[in-house]
């Protein structure tokens, strides 16, 4: 039986600054059925604090413990290893960011010792991602901290843009480091979702819109997944080669009514 959920929040419930109908209501039933809820975000164009008041003014009854995003798990990385990364962040991260490190426009970089790749969106240049690997190249320890794998993602204009993910293959290719992942697909990620809500992998759900990032990461580690029909969904992953998920929901209302129906009572 199910005890938890764990839901992606851009293109679950959200779609740019667009809610996706029925979201609330839909949550609101996920509360009072007293299951444990954990959203996670690959998003890293808001601040921690930023994505509570966003939800919060959407109706959702969230608790600020309840949101674990990437940008946090890699400043705890950073933190916990004591780096002083070359930053390529979007600029609302900047403040959560502000003592740490070499931001990607200075001057002088060369008290950089790593890099931490995030998405800085159409200020991303050449310049930058040289630097990034100049960086990287200064010695066989040199750490890659990405953001996430994510490939892409969907825009309130209806087209897909691209993510990190990319960018962070690009650094890999060329440097030889393997990056250090903080948020989804790394399974560090997916654990500590799970202590936060003290249910076990068999205990609980993911509700994602990525194929592969959401759901193919999930299932790797035993959580069943649950592919919802909206943001960067395809007809494609449906037929996914790799990845085949436990259950198909036509958007997070459909998902949320599959869980009340198999929840621990």
């Amino acid at each position: 039986m199910i005890r938890g959920a764990l839901i992606d929040i851009s293109g679950v419930i959200r779609i740019g600054k667009t809610l996706i109908p029925g979201s609330v209501t839909a949550f609101n039933l996920l509360r009072k059925s007293g299951c444990k809820i954990q959203f996670l975000s690959n998003t890293d164009s808001l601040t921690h604090s930023e994505y509570v008041n966003l939800l919060r003014s959407w109706g959702f009854d969230v608790k600020e413990d309840e949101i674990l995003t990437a940008p946090q798990a890699a400043k705890e990385y950073v933190l916990r290893h004591r780096l002083s990364p070359f930053k390529i962040l979007h600029e609302k991260l900047q403040p959560d960011f502000y003592e740490i490190g070499v931001d990607c426009d200075s001057e002088d970089i060369s008290g950089a010792d790593s890099v931490l790749l995030g998405d800085m969106g159409e200020k991303l240049n050449y310049t930058i991602l040289n630097n990034a690997f100049r960086i990287l190249m200064k010695n066989k320890e040199t750490k890659l901290i990405s953001f996430s794998r994510t490939r892409y993602y969907r825009s309130e204009d209806g087209g897909l843009n691209l993510d990190v993910g990319p960018f962070s293959l690009a650094l890999e290719s060329a440097s030889g480091k393997t990056p250090i992942v903080c948020g989804k697909p790394s399974s560090t990620f997916f654990q500590e979702a799970l202590r936060r809500i003290h249910c076990t992998k068999e205990e609980v759900v993911m509700i994602g819109d990525d194929i592969l990032t959401d759901i193919g990461a999930a299932q790797e580690i035993g959580i069943k997944g649950i592919l919802v029909k909206t943001g960067k969904y395809t007809p494609a992953d449906e037929t996914n080669l790799v990845v085949k998920p436990f259950l198909i929901a036509e958007n997070f209302s459909d998902a949320v009514d599959w869980i009340l129906l198999n929840l621990e009572k």
